[in-house]
């Protein structure tokens, strides 16, 4: 008796593309981009660590910009992004706050009527009597679809309506 090797080979994912700048923004988000923290004293936990300026962690790759890297370990290639910009210019863009009206752009999103989520838990609530969103998750699957499909008629987005309630992007996407 021998072994056959099976028909489908398994490949790893790809490697993600480089970024052009060497620049990399780093987000934190939950699965189907549900809810990470359920109250401020959550939030309040994960970011006891953070810092008010980059050059305040040990671990940030702005002491390698700044020129202050000196006995720490180099992580990142600054060449692209100072060839572009000038050093006094980056220095001073740091301690520059953004906007009030800076944006997250959802390029998905194409409803004309946006939702806070507590507006959405609220509606949630008021017109189905769910007082969890996760709760529509676990529903029968009629009750579960009538629900998804209202609250997406309502104005919520597809990806918004799936963080909140754990049921998959594509599964709301075909409503």
């Amino acid at each position: 008796m021998h072994c056959q090797s099976t028909k489908h080979q398994y490949m790893p994912r790809q490697e993600r593309t480089k970024s052009g700048t060497g620049i990399y923004h780093v987000m934190l988000r939950g699965i189907n981009r549900q809810d990470i923290f359920e109250d401020d004293e959550d939030y309040l936990q994960m970011t006891a660590g953070l810092v008010s300026s980059p050059g305040d962690y040990s671990w940030s790759s702005w002491h390698e910009y700044a020129g202050t890297s000196a006995g720490r370990p180099c992580i990142c290639k600054t060449s692209a992004v100072i060839s572009r910009i000038d050093t006094a210019d980056l220095l001073a863009l740091i301690d520059e706050p953004l906007n009030d009206c800076m944006n997250i752009i959802d390029i998905e999103t194409t409803e004309a009527v946006y939702h806070t989520d507590s507006e959405l838990k609220e509606f949630l609530s008021n017109t189905h009597g769910v007082s969890n969103p996760l709760m529509v998750q676990s529903l029968e699957k009629n009750r579960r679809k009538y629900i998804l499909k209202s609250t997406k008629d309502y104005g919520a987005g597809i990806r918004q309506l799936s963080r909140l309630t754990g049921v998959s992007y594509g599964v709301i996407q075909k409503l």
